[in-house]
């Protein structure tokens, strides 16, 4: 449409997981750990995953289920 510029972005809103890496963060990497304990590492300083962030914004009703669902991967 007009309003988006024929962009299909116009009111789109992101769904972002951020990770400040920490210094036992970095120590993790660095013995390259597996993908499942920097989750675990993830988790214990409180990161959000993604399915949360969508989730509060489904809550919030900026989005819909469907649409989370869709563009966040499983794992």
């Amino acid at each position: 449409c007009e309003a988006c510029r024929h962009t299909g972005y116009k009111g789109r809103v992101g769904i972002y997981e951020f990770m400040p890496v920490s210094l036992e963060s970095k120590q993790k990497i660095s013995a390259d750990c597996s993908l499942d304990e920097l989750r675990a590492q993830a988790k214990k300083e409180g990161i959000e995953p993604l399915r949360i962030a969508g989730a509060r914004k489904v809550i919030a009703g900026v989005t819909t289920l469907e649409e989370v669902l869709r563009v966040v991967p499983l794992n």
